[in-house]
């Protein structure tokens, strides 16, 4: 349980900012393995900070139901420890499929990532991250745009809860939220 949002929303905002800073650096292509695993980790840390928040009922409704962008790969090869990695003939990288998916999805995809990999453009700038969950694998690799990743972190992190409707569960003996109206933090 998350008792006091503000720092861990504060915090998604300087994993964006870092996360942006680490775009102008081309060590990402360069075999630089520590600033490769820093971009890792915070992208791995802000998908389990949102999940946090959500999950610790510190989110408004917008949040918990925002959806992102995503292109889907199936897979042509089968996924397991020794055949998971993005190579050109792991994938269907001709036919992607543009779709949307809620964010809770990707945040899971993250956290139980099976394959992931940093998508770098021609100048050695992160555009994009793909992920495929332990549970998805053999299914799709996600494409993410690192922009979209960008607007979820700015919205979650400027996110607040203005309004708050609740009722009890007898089932589930505790209070539960059935409206949770967005506002802005600055």
């Amino acid at each position: 349980m998350i008792y006091d949002s503000y720092p861990w929303k504060s915090e998604l905002k300087k994993i964006r900012k870092y996360l942006k800073k680490c775009n102008w650096y081309d060590e990402l292509g360069n075999a630089n393995d520590i600033k490769r695993f820093h971009f890792e980790k915070n992208l791995f840390y802000s998908a389990f900070i949102i999940r946090k928040l959500i999950e610790s009922d510190r989110t408004s409704d917008y949040i918990d139901n925002m959806s992102i962008r995503v292109k889907r790969y199936k897979p042509i090869r089968h996924v397991n420890r020794i055949y998971c990695f993005m190579d050109d003939d792991m994938y269907d990288w001709k036919n992607s499929v543009n779709s949307t998916i809620p964010i809770k999805e990707i945040i899971n995809f993250l956290i139980h990532s099976y394959v992931f990999n940093i998508g770098l453009n021609d100048a050695y700038k992160a555009e994009s991250f793909f992920v495929s969950s332990d549970y998805d694998r053999n299914k799709y690799l996600y494409e993410i745009q690192m922009k979209d990743w960008y607007d979820v972190l700015d919205k979650v992190g400027s996110d607040s809860i203005i309004s708050r409707c609740s009722r009890y569960k007898e089932n589930a003996e505790d209070y539960v939220s059935t409206k949770k109206e967005r506002g802005k933090l600055k």
